[in-house]
């Protein structure tokens, strides 16, 4: 967990566990909750506490980092759903859409044209 500083809330830990367990590909609830220690029915009932449910974060940190890696890599969404642990890669693309308002292919042709592509 390589932060500035630690995070102030059961959310932002559960980011975080994300971040280290998305290289094994487990977003699950129970490895998320294993990682902190935790037992499952009570990482819920803290997120809870704090408005916020499990799924839902899971859901913004692989929006995020699908948008990380539209920017920074030549991945398929094909490859970017499959690293983010969706079974189907249309479901990706609407989870992106909805999020984006376009599509994996359009957000990469936009931040292309922009001039925003990392390198």
């Amino acid at each position: 967990m390589v932060q500035h500083h630690p995070p102030r809330s059961t959310a932002g830990l559960v980011l975080d566990t994300l971040r280290l367990l998305s290289v094994a590909g487990d977003f699950s609830e129970e490895a998320v909750a294993a990682w902190l220690g935790i037992a499952k029915r009570t990482l819920q009932r803290r997120l809870a506490a704090e408005g916020h449910r499990f799924r839902d974060i899971v859901l913004f940190f692989q929006m995020q980092r699908a948008e990380a890696l539209l920017l920074e890599t030549d991945y398929s969404a094909k490859e970017i759903a499959q690293c983010l642990g969706y079974r189907e890669v249309n479901s990706f693309r609407r989870a992106f859409r909805k999020r984006t308002g376009m599509t994996p292919t359009q957000y990469s042709a936009r931040t292309a044209e922009s001039g925003m592509m990392c390198q």
